[in-house]
């Protein structure tokens, strides 16, 4: 009896000091292969493939998976999860799938970046962030639906840089901010850029495979580079705020193109290299100021069409004047 009480003192008081050490280095308790500090994973160095992530734990910290061999991860019930920090999961040659909880606030920066065989997202509507390059070089993943993220407001530079097989992405209403490239290099075949959304970054879709794109902002500028050799390109809509038109340089794929009454200039090498552009309706009656190259190698170039008050005038406009056997009253 003795020596069963000594054996359950000493078993007590290594529990205690193991508890007493966790709590002066600020570490959870946690499952096999998990390290997690004050609800920050920090450090995975488990065997399992298919991880589920404690519900304990609120945040995924720096590089805590990187290059690991994970194949899907998914979250306990009843968590309350809210960031995967920068470059999380970046990587993880082997990861295809990926269950976030509704919790979920933000994607860190690079945090899926060079994820290989990446296919499967699970979007939660609480997400507010997409960092830069969060999805770089993730050359699997297929579609991102966004609509129902109304709290989404920033999307980051290069977040989906050579994302070779995104073919769709669906923006929400609310986004407020895209960075640089966000889209370049990706397989985005159709984008429409939502009302509410107040800057965009310069080639945001820089040799990317778009064919179709709808632009809804207020911009009174479109931004720099925006479709830069979007060799696919064909089809464009754009707001009746805008007034500087320019970034479709070396779309070769577009063939007709409609300026809306609202535009003042047509900015230096804003179609130039269009070599399949055959029409172009402007719908101001004051021609618009055109730079020298904005129209510069559109060999197919045929009609240009313009209010019929306006043909004379924009026969005789500076800059237009060179395609004035071109002009034509718009139909």
């Amino acid at each position: 009896m003795h020596t069963l009480f000594k054996r359950c003192a000493a078993a007590l008081a290594l529990t205690l000091a193991a508890l007493s050490c966790a709590a002066l280095c600020g570490c959870d308790a946690a499952p096999e292969g998990f390290t997690i500090r004050r609800g920050v994973l920090t450090d995975y160095d488990g065997d399992a493939i298919n991880v589920v992530i404690p519900k304990t734990v609120k945040e995924i910290g720096r590089k805590a998976f990187y290059n690991t061999e994970i194949v899907s991860v998914s979250f306990e019930e009843g968590c309350c999860f809210e960031r995967i920090g920068e470059s999380a999961f970046a990587h993880c040659d082997a990861l295809t799938t990926v269950f976030l909880p509704d919790s979920v606030t933000e994607w860190g920066e690079s945090a899926f970046a060079g994820c290989d065989l990446l296919d499967t997202v699970e979007v939660p509507a609480s997400l507010q962030t997409i960092g830069d390059c969060a999805f770089s070089k993730s050359t699997s993943l297929q579609s991102l639906d966004l609509s129902a993220c109304t709290q989404l407001r920033s999307i980051g530079k290069e977040a989906f840089w050579e994302a070779h097989d995104l073919t769709k992405v669906t923006l929400p209403e609310g986004l407020q901010t895209i960075g640089n490239r966000a889209f370049a290099f990706s397989g985005v075949r159709e984008m429409t850029l939502p009302a509410s959304l107040t800057q965009a970054g310069y080639g945001l879709f820089y040799k990317s495979d778009l064919k179709k794109l709808t632009v809804r902002t207020r911009f009174k500028e479109l931004p720099e580079s925006l479709c830069y050799d979007c060799t696919l390109l064909e089809e464009i809509a754009l707001p009746d705020s805008v007034e500087t038109v320019q970034g479709f340089s070396g779309c070769t794929s577009l063939r007709s193109v409609v300026l809306p009454a609202s535009v003042k200039t047509v900015s230096s090498n804003a179609f130039s290299d269009c070599t399949s552009l055959q029409t172009i309706t402007l719908k101001s009656t004051a021609p618009p100021e055109l730079s020298g190259s904005a129209l510069e190698d559109c060999a197919a170039l045929a009609q240009i069409f313009v209010p019929a008050q306006s043909v004379l005038d924009y026969k005789t406009a500076q800059g237009w004047i060179r395609f004035s056997s071109l002009i034509a009253p718009e139909e």
